[in-house]
């Protein structure tokens, strides 16, 4: 948009140049108009004229004989400035032809700076439309950092969009190093564009995981809503982004009292009907069978939880790094179907996280998960390398709870009691609300004598 309206002040520019110079001068130039604007252009000369010619009084005062009458003044310098304009008429470089150059030559220059706006502007929408789709595959992906790059770069391209800034602002706060803050101007910036309403569907679905990830559930559901009612109630991501802010409304609900543990399961009873809409009518959705599976695992009903997620990893979904920390999954995961449930994958995702550790993707949440599937080996030997994996996941990130607690297991599973109670306690401090963490301590301190 910029760039257009670059190129209208190129031409307006081009413009008021020709008729401006033909209205003061009256050169032959003016032909080059049409006939209204020749016109319009002798009113404007006739004009400006004015602004310079005083009109003869009806009686002229003299006020002294060695002066000269203000009206006489004028009328003689006039008289000698057509004077000297017919005389630079006579010659090749009169005063007509330069004014004539001149003004061809700044129409040159205008139409060479509009054509180049113009290829400018038609490159820059080509390239902006690459980065907003390349922005909007890796957020679909969780990338976010490449993301952000993406949005970045269009953003330099149309650096007054507020589309793109609200793209770019949630993207950045979402990669995790600008925090909190930086959540909080992506909302209001999208706050702005929604103000607006300068979003499509995709626009909106954006916006509501801003909401969702700054903890504005209530905003994040109209703007799914919205964005489910542009595509006619059909949009699959929009769909399980609802379902997921429904399962985290939920969430800040707690079990007692009774009212609060009353609305607790109507989030999540609305979270299952909208991840049931979506898998009737897209059963290879598989992020919305797990999802599904944690809603239940929420609400209590392990049966369900533990069935949903054999058929959302028999469908496919390979994300075990998500299910190694994912909380939700707390509620199942002392569940002796559980265990088998993922003892019987043990070799599968041994081999995946091993070639992911091997090409150096994912590094952290590889080694983490090699750590954690040590524990439903039942080999000490390969216990002991998830100890050692375990290890080198927190010498990455040494405050991390969810590898303390998985390292505090793996102790517990080879029998160290008093070292996995150190290590559990650790992440204990560092996230005291799960309660899956204190279970664990509980069930270790007798065999130490703790307390």
């Amino acid at each position: 948009m910029t760039t257009f309206i670059y190129v209208l002040i190129y031409v307006l520019v081009i413009f008021l140049l020709l008729f401006v110079m033909a209205s003061i001068l009256s050169f032959r130039a003016r032909r080059w108009l049409p006939s209204p604007l020749r016109n319009w252009s002798d009113r404007a000369g006739a004009w400006l004229r004015g602004l310079f010619v005083r009109q003869p009084s009806a009686a002229p005062v003299s006020v002294d004989d060695n002066v000269m009458n203000p009206d006489a003044f004028h009328t003689e310098f006039l008289k000698r400035a057509d004077a000297f304009l017919q005389m630079q008429r006579k010659g090749f470089w009169s005063m007509e032809r330069i004014f004539s150059l001149i003004i061809g030559l700044g129409a040159i220059v205008g139409l060479y700076l509009s054509a180049v706006a113009v290829m400018n502007y038609l490159h820059d929408r080509q390239f902006l439309g690459h980065y907003r789709s390349v922005g909007k595959e890796y957020f679909e992906k969780g990338d976010y950092r490449r993301a952000a790059a993406a949005y970045k770069e269009a953003v330099q391209l149309r650096p007054n969009d507020p589309e793109l800034q609200c793209y770019f602002i949630g993207t950045s706060a979402f990669s995790g190093a600008q925090g909190r803050e930086a959540l909080d101007r992506a909302e209001v910036q999208c706050k702005l564009v929604m103000t607006y309403q300068l979003l499509d569907a995709n626009g909106y679905n954006f916006v509501g995981v801003v909401y969702g990830r700054n903890g504005s559930y209530e905003d994040a559901e109209k703007a799914f809503k919205k964005a489910t009612g542009l595509k006619d109630g059909i949009f699959d991501l929009a769909e399980y982004n609802l379902a997921k802010a429904y399962a985290e409304h939920a969430k800040t609900f707690g079990t007692q009292p009774q009212a609060e543990s009353a609305r607790r399961a109507d989030y999540l009873q609305r979270a299952l009907a909208v991840n049931k809409t979506l898998l009737g009518r897209n059963k290879t959705e598989v992020r919305a069978l797990y999802n599904t599976s944690c809603d239940y695992a929420l609400l209590g009903d392990a049966s369900d939880a533990i069935n949903t997620l054999k058929a959302a990893l028999d469908g496919g979904y390979d994300r075990y790094q998500v299910i190694a920390r994912d909380p939700d999954l707390d509620g199942i995961r002392e569940d002796p179907r559980f265990r088998q449930l993922i003892k019987s994958r043990y070799a599968e995702v041994l081999g995946k996280y091993q070639g992911l550790l091997e090409s150096a993707q994912t590094e952290s949440d590889a080694l983490h998960v090699l750590a954690w599937i040590e524990l439903f080996s039942d080999d000490p030997v390969r216990i002991k390398e998830g100890v050692e994996y375990a290890n080198r996941t927190l010498s990455r990130d040494p405050e991390n709870p969810d590898y303390k607690a998985t390292l505090a297991q793996l102790y517990a599973a080879r029998g160290e009691y008093r070292s996995a109670l150190v290590r559990i306690d650790e992440a204990i401090n560092k996230e005291p609300s799960r309660y899956y963490y204190v279970r664990l301590r509980r069930s270790w301190e007798p065999k130490t004598g703790a307390r």
